[in-house]
């Protein structure tokens, strides 16, 4: 029986190393590998059409305009598809002078449905180029042109940097949240972007030639969509790279509300697509797309939360086991693996983390972890699932979050 129990620790340990790895591979590489010469500023500049998917935005669409106005050259347009709002995002976006799609369709909600509606319009009069920009982002400047000259030189998708930061007064919780966004979105895509290697799609920020994108199924409800494109064109040879010059910022909702109800879709999403990930390595012809074979790795290191807590509780289910039957090899190895992680995530917070999370609030990550477990358990053992477009509260005058030291 030890035997059998000491063969499936092993096991477990073994297929956790998998994530462990190339988690703590990607931040290395991002720090310890110089960054490539950029060509493709001497690229011709191919005409561009942005679309902006948005759902009761009026707060924001305006301002996201506006922003986008300056970076635009002849021939480039801006297309807001207003999905089933019932506000006035229709009406400002027609104001501010740029083409509006309204789409209405109670059944068939989601940001998937959004982005099919709006790259079907721009079909009518395709540009070289589409970019994807949430209504509540902005591009930094000159990231149009950058985004759209590495479309042109590469002919892959192109994923700007994309950021989130918590805003002022916000409760360690949301400190804690916005380090694992930047380690998830900024430390690891980097590293393998360094290692000349594609980025998962970021749901924003995203650029892609027209030919790559015109023929994408993109009409679903999927929680987490960027990466099942990301995936999906990888494996029709088009793998999305990080554009190390482009930044899309945003900010984390203000209320206790808008920040559980972010995390849960983008963490629901996320594991949702671990099995896909997984599968994904028994497609026919997936050895032929490494992109994809990178993408699907890449997607099998789950939320840094979770995989913190699978480590520590193998470590300590591990270390009893030797304690009683003297086996140490599972505990070893389970004890490389949080040894590995904990050392990486120290790494990166060290060279990206220091202004987002300070030391002293180290200690609140336990807490943070802890407080997604409800989640896990609703995701990964009653398969509760929730679909559709549900907006992100940003609303300050309506939060109820205080400060704290």
């Amino acid at each position: 029986m030890a035997q059998l129990l000491n063969m499936f620790f092993l096991a477990l340990n073994g297929a956790l190393a998998v994530p462990t790895v190339v988690y703590g591979t990607e931040i290395a590489a991002g720090i310890l590998v110089k960054r490539k010469p950029n060509r493709a500023i001497a690229v011709r500049r191919p005409s561009v059409a942005i679309v902006v998917p948005a759902h009761n935005e009026e707060d924001n669409i305006g301002g996201t305009i506006a922003a986008l106005l300056p970076q635009l050259a002849e021939g480039d347009r801006v297309v807001v598809v207003a999905d089933n709002c019932e506000d006035r995002t229709a009406a400002i976006a027609r104001a501010a002078g740029v083409e509006v799609v309204e789409r209405y369709d109670t059944q068939k909600r989601g940001k998937g449905y959004a982005l099919d509606a709006g790259v079907a319009y721009v079909a009518k009069n395709p540009a070289e180029c589409l970019i994807i920009l949430d209504a509540d982002c902005r591009l930094s400047d000159g990231a149009i042109d950058m985004l759209a000259r590495q479309v042109a030189e590469t002919d892959k998708p192109a994923q700007a940097v994309y950021l989130m930061t918590a805003p002022k007064g916000a409760p360690i919780e949301t400190q804690v949240a916005a380090f694992a966004y930047v380690i998830k979105c900024l430390a690891r895509p980097l590293g393998l972007r360094r290692l000349g290697l594609p980025n998962q799609l970021m749901g924003t920020g995203m650029a892609f030639p027209w030919k790559a994108i015109e023929t994408v199924d993109l009409a679903n409800g999927h929680l987490t969509e960027d990466l099942k494109l990301g995936l999906d064109l990888a494996v029709e040879g088009y793998a999305p790279f990080l554009c190390e010059d482009a930044y899309v910022t945003s900010e984390f909702p203000c209320t206790e509300q808008g920040i559980r109800s972010q995390r849960s879709r983008w963490e629901s999403g996320h594991l949702s697509m671990l099995g896909n990930a997984i599968a994904g390595f028994f497609k026919p012809g997936i050895l032929r797309q490494p992109g994809a074979l990178v993408l699907s790795l890449d997607m099998m290191v789950p939320p840094l939360t979770l995989l913190l807590l699978l480590l520590i509780m193998m470590f300590g289910v591990t270390a009893l086991f030797a304690m009683i039957t003297g086996s140490v090899g599972a505990f070893l190895l389970a004890a490389f693996n949080l040894a590995f992680v904990v050392g990486a995530s120290l790494i990166g917070w060290a060279k990206y983390g220091r202004s987002i999370l300070p030391a002293r609030a180290f200690g609140h990550i336990a807490t943070y972890a802890l407080g997604k477990i409800p989640l896990y358990v609703n995701k990964l053992i009653l398969r509760r699932n929730s679909a559709g477009w549900v907006r992100t509260d940003r609303n300050r005058a309506e939060s109820t979050t205080e400060a704290r030291p």
